[in-house]
């Protein structure tokens, strides 16, 4: 096995070893050839040293081979540097007393790297000890590899989902990993430590740039790598997903090293666990569920720092929201019903519509559904009636919860959740249309709910009132939503809470003192209603 230059020693490892430290070892090249790959190690000390030789040897030599003149000299170094020659050593003290300098200059304009002894070595104990380093390495090598089969195997044999085997592609890579389908749309990616909007920006564009690129090369079994055309210092390395004659899609590692023997090991394993978990799947045909399950799941878990960042990576998944009308909604049925039957007929809509549609992840009845179209062509309420009308053609009863408020990633979140929350009333026939709209400052209320600064400002400024709900078993905590619910009727908030005025001002003290506030000033007011709205959620 030859080792990768990645993997190989050096010759930075090779002068570190005790046997050439001992001897004085100085190397007298450009310091760049430290990292010079070394595969074995050869003695030349005969004329036909350069015929013995197949590439990649530190060749060790008293001098004796290399000729009394200089353009003999010069012969023998341009034998050893055509036929491969990783580098030289010399030993001085044998046959030279010192150090030629035409063969220090020879060497230097042919590019070999030469290094020379203070004094007498054994050659012998140079050889053992490379050659044992070269081996030891080849055998972790052998060891590493064996690790990812068996890594791989097991996954593939446990019928491992798509998810898992990008995570785990990742991990054992430690870079960036994105999986795409033919309409270079991003269905799965495991970040790393980049930003997952940094790392599919403009992805579509890219990847099809990319595709054309290599269109002439066919299906691509052996990575290979391209440049990122936004940054020329950033490289991409991919290889086809395929098998039986079906292609499915790209596998690309950001960053990968394909001269590097276990990154290449890796993709392959990972293009062939991939071919194999679409051959095991319901519908091998195409990724659409998978690719709209996941672009859902990243909508309701909200895992980004900044809406534009959401954006992007909805883009990369084939979802547009800048510039379009947007609906969230909730299918409901009698019957479990076939995402791939509500997707064509809300794609059947207008050809601009993109949709995401999955089952509820609680409840097989219910199908979660996001729809996006051209916002100069449709109004949301005209969108909404739009749909309805293309979900009678499912032929089934379903109640049609949507909210047609949204404006991006964060409202479409907040609408699905409060719809999730809802109770169902499926109706006996038909299409019952039943909206879930709600203004925006719910919206953004829900959002920043999750926020940990955010909690910690409702817990910090609620928390004299929670305790003393814990510790006396009372309810100041609701009479205070009461309150900011009714700001300027005291009588109608007494009167939800089923209390006579008296009562109510009583709490009202006790809620002031607790907090050291006066709720008649509108800033204490104002304060007080922000920490109960982000404490309580929308």
């Amino acid at each position: 096995m030859t080792l990768s230059s990645a993997e190989a020693i050096t010759l930075k490892d090779i002068l570190a070893l005790p046997v050439l430290v001992a001897a004085g070892t100085r190397l007298l090249s450009e310091a760049s050839h430290l990292d010079q790959p070394i595969r074995w190690v050869h003695v030349v000390d005969t004329p036909r040293g350069g015929e013995l030789i197949d590439g990649g040897e530190l060749l060790l030599t008293t001098g004796a081979s290399l000729g009394k003149t200089a353009p003999e000299r010069y012969r023998t170094i341009d034998k050893w540097v055509d036929a491969g020659a990783a580098a030289l050593l010399i030993e001085i003290g044998v046959v030279l007393d010192e150090l030629p300098q035409d063969i220090l200059e020879h060497c230097a304009e042919r590019g070999l790297p030469l290094i020379v002894t203070a004094g007498e070595v054994r050659f012998l104990e140079v050889t053992e000890a490379v050659h044992s380093s070269v081996l030891s390495r080849q055998f972790q090598q052998v060891e590493q590899l064996q690790r990812i089969n068996e890594s791989f195997w097991s996954l593939m044999y446990n019928r491992a989902q798509a998810e898992q085997l990008i995570l785990h592609t990742s991990r054992e890579l430690a870079l960036p990993v994105v999986l795409e389908d033919l309409a270079h749309r991003v269905i799965l990616y495991a970040e790393g430590h980049e930003l997952p909007s940094q790392l599919l920006q403009g992805w579509e564009g890219k990847s099809r740039r990319w595709a054309s690129d290599h269109s002439a090369a066919g299906l691509i079994a052996n990575p290979v790598t391209v440049q990122d055309p936004e940054n020329s210092e950033v490289s991409w390395s991919f290889i086809d997903i395929q098998g039986q004659g079906i292609h499915w899609g790209r596998l690309f590692v950001r960053g990968a090293a394909l001269d590097d023997t276990l990154t290449l090991h890796t993709m392959r394993h990972a293009a062939m666990a991939l071919t194999i978990e679409r051959l095991g799947a319901l519908n091998p045909h195409a990724w659409t569920d998978l690719r709209e399950r996941i672009g859902l799941k990243r909508v309701l878990k909200n895992r980004f720092t900044t809406v534009e960042g959401q954006k992007v990576v909805l883009e990369s998944n084939g979802f547009h929201t800048d510039g379009r009308a947007l609906l969230a909604s909730e299918l409901r049925s009698a019957e479990r019903l076939s995402l791939t039957s509500v997707r064509n007929v809300l794609l059947s809509i207008s050809p601009d519509v993109e949709v995401m549609v999955a089952h509820h992840e609680n409840n097989s009845h219910r199908v979660v559904c996001i729809i996006s179209a051209n916002s100069q062509k449709w109004e949301a309420t005209e969108l909404a009636e739009a749909t309805r009308q293309a979900l009678a053609g499912l032929g089934t009863a379903i109640e049609f919860l949507v909210a047609t408020g949204p404006r991006g990633p964060v409202d479409l979140s907040s609408a699905l959740h409060r719809m999730s929350a809802l109770n169902a009333q499926i109706p006996e026939t038909g299409v019952a249309l039943r909206r879930a709209d709600r203004n925006q400052f719910d919206g953004l209320v829900n959002y920043l709910h999750q926020d940990v600064r955010v909690q910690e400002f409702g817990e910090t400024t609620l928390q004299p009132v929670l305790l003393h709900d814990a510790r006396n078993d009372s309810d100041l905590m609701v009479t205070l939503s009461t309150l900011l619910e009714h700001p300027t009727s005291r009588s109608a908030a007494a009167q939800k809470l089923h209390l006579s005025r008296t009562a109510l001002y009583s709490r009202i003290a006790t809620i002031e003192r607790l907090l050291a506030v006066d709720l008649n000033k509108g800033e204490d007011f104002f304060g007080l209603s922000l920490a109960v709205r982000s404490y309580y959620g929308a």
